[in-house]
């Protein structure tokens, strides 16, 4: 678990292991799918369908809170 603070709107927001994850490694790739291969190659795995889904699923949560934008 992690603690996030975004300052532009004073929130602080907790979350787990695998959207730590997609935030560190956000810089890396530039669509979901590429995030998704990305985490896979750090966990030793390989990237399925629901791989990209979830990461896709996970930028639009943090989207949603305002801590990614589209570019």
């Amino acid at each position: 678990m992690r603690v996030l603070y975004h300052r532009p709107t004073g929130k602080t927001h907790f979350i787990n292991a695998a959207m730590a994850a997609v935030l560190d490694r956000l810089t890396d790739a530039t669509t979901a799918q590429a995030l998704a291969v990305r985490i896979a190659e750090w966990q030793d795995a390989t990237p399925d369908a629901e791989a990209v889904r979830d990461v896709s699923a996970m930028l639009a949560t943090l989207e949603e809170l305002g801590l990614v934008e589209r570019a």
